[in-house]
């Protein structure tokens, strides 16, 4: 079963996770991981999927 969240509740959500994923950012790019290009990537995964399945 997949429960999909309210709007309000997923920017509550990812209102939370900013700062995990900011930490998450600086400490990749330190170790020479780009960051901010998987993630940018992942959003565009993300808002790619989602128009076909769902979500």
């Amino acid at each position: 079963e997949v429960y999909t969240l309210p709007k309000k509740e997923m920017a509550r959500w990812n209102k939370l996770l900013e700062p995990i994923i900011d930490k998450w950012i600086k400490d990749a790019e330190a170790r020479g991981i780009p960051a901010k290009k998987i993630l940018k990537d992942i959003k565009k995964l993300n808002k790619k999927y989602s128009k076909k399945y769902g979500g």
